[in-house]
């Protein structure tokens, strides 16, 4: 053999080892491609950050005629727990009575078996059994199928359902529950709670979710992802698919009549939602929006999500938070315009303490109520002035407060929603907490206060922040003890 035809030989071999090697070097697939637009680029790593993630596939077919939503999907659950997992828990929040609606299952399947399941008393949860415990660090696959009927609500405040020509559909599928570790007990604890009607009624833990809506295409759709495409079925029905970043729950509101102004705060593009008539409070909301995601992302760090969302809904003067969806009732629109400033930078500061920093709204509803109005303070500090700001302190928290303690109404903020009746829950979970929060920035100190704030987003970021760790991390950073604080204001009745 020729020294040429020698070498040549062993070229070929060098590049088919080399396109071997390359084979089984090559990076397995991306588990979070799907996801990576409903989160801006300087965000991207969070995704290898993520303890394993619940994982939403589900197809929407709404007929908006009959308020009737026809859903079916997987959920990838993985047990982050030390024990086993021999069953799940999915809530159904529709079928709470405040929601006036109903859903019911039609089928679950787990990894592709037909399962048992039973619906809790109240019908607001589904018990799943596993036909086998699910180990520590691993995963299943539950496929399940169900019906959705949302309420007509010819006025007034309607929080699910249609009305005045809108139709909210908050937490419109079975969401696992959260399950916890109990320490007492070594067992594990499923929140099952059915909460008072006048809170917050979902506990709920960061998941991804992918979306495809089918829905008649005259509607405008606003939810709680990126919108990847929208295309037209063979019927003629619009089929929107749909992303989310880690977010809490994933929430749907619609309208054939909405139109929409946007405009950018840093990278977030900010979208106002509004009716037609109410053109001009919509443009004004949207300049408050902007303004509210501009400071927050100063003060608190920045928001990971390209697109936020401000949604003219009917809650009378009242407003609700979801993730990037933030609802903000028709009469602040109308007849109530001044408090509409006020509203619309509560819900967007619960993008950050909710969304992004979550808590148990149920059994701790304080903690992100508190921050939320307290980063309305913030906000108002920081565009009108001090002075503004003490005004809204002492008008909206002390005098209630103070109200509260001289008619009976003060009691302990530390405590779940049913420790509280409609005539205390704001005044407490609101308003006391604020000044919770506002004792504990004149404790820290303006420098360790804010530095908190942001900590407290870029170390518990989509995870559920308790009051302990809270309180542990202010004591870190300030170097003080603040105990007596929370002690004070949270732990604590009838003080001045």
């Amino acid at each position: 053999m020729s020294a040429i035809r020698w070498l040549a030989g062993m070229l070929i071999v060098v590049v088919l080892l080399t396109a071997c090697l390359g084979e089984d070097l090559a990076s397995p697939p991306d588990p979070y491609a799907p996801y990576r637009p409903a989160l801006l680029e300087a965000f991207s790593s969070d995704f290898d950050r993520l303890s394993p993630l619940p994982r939403y596939d589900l197809e929407l077919r709404l007929d908006v005629d009959t308020r009737h939503l026809e859903g079916s999907g997987t959920v990838i659950v993985s047990n982050t727990h030390t024990l086993p997992l021999s069953e799940l828990y999915f809530r159904l929040y529709p079928n709470l009575s405040q929601y006036q609606g109903s859903i019911a299952i039609k089928e679950i399947l787990v990894d592709g078996k037909m399962a048992a399941f039973g619906y809790t008393p109240d019908n607001t949860a589904i018990q799943v059994a596993l036909t086998e415990p699910l180990p520590k660090g691993e995963s299943v696959e539950v496929r399940y199928a169900w019906a959705l009927d949302a309420p007509l609500i010819p006025a007034g405040y309607a929080l699910f359902g249609e009305s005045q020509g809108i139709l909210s559909l908050p937490l419109s599928y079975p969401i696992l529950a959260v399950s916890e570790m109990d320490t007492e007990g070594g067992r594990l604890k499923w929140h099952l709670e059915t909460a008072p009607s006048f809170s917050d009624v979902a506990f709920t833990e960061s998941a991804l979710y992918q979306v495809r809506l089918i829905v008649d295409p005259d509607m405008t759709v606003i939810t709680s992802g990126t919108v990847v495409s929208r295309t037209t079925t063979a019927e003629g029905m619009a089929a929107w698919q749909i992303v989310t970043g880690p977010i809490r729950e994933f929430m749907l509101i619609l309208s054939p009549r909405f139109e929409k102004a946007s405009g950018k705060a840093y990278d977030t593009t900010v979208h106002s939602y509004f009716l037609p008539e109410d053109r001009l409070a919509g443009q004004r909301a949207l300049a408050y929006a902007i303004a509210a995601v501009q400071v927050y992302n100063d003060r608190f760090g920045r928001y990971p999500f390209p697109e936020l969302n401000i949604v003219e809904a009917p809650l009378e003067n009242r407003g609700m938070e979801y993730p990037v969806v933030n609802l903000i009732g028709i009469d602040t629109y109308r007849e109530r315009q001044e408090e509409q400033e006020f509203l619309i930078v509560h819900e967007i500061a619960h993008q950050w303490w909710y969304n992004l920093v979550g808590n148990d709204p149920v059994n701790r509803p304080w903690l992100d109520e508190g921050l939320a109005e307290y980063s309305a303070y913030i906000y108002f500090e920081s565009v009108y002035g001090k002075e503004v700001a003490e005004r809204i302190r002492h008008n909206r928290w002390e005098i209630p407060v103070a109200y509260a303690r001289e008619s009976g109404l003060d009691t302990v903020v530390g405590q779940s929603a049913f420790g509280f009746s409609p005539l205390n829950y704001e005044i407490m979970v609101y308003a006391k907490s604020a000044l919770f929060f506002h004792a504990l920035r004149q404790k820290m100190g303006d420098q360790a206060f804010f530095e908190w704030l942001q900590a407290l987003v870029t170390d518990y970021r989509y995870q559920v922040l308790t009051p302990e760790a809270m309180l542990s991390e202010a004591e870190r950073i300030s170097g003080r003890d603040v105990q007596s604080v929370y002690e004070r204001w949270i732990l604590t009745a009838g003080h001045p």
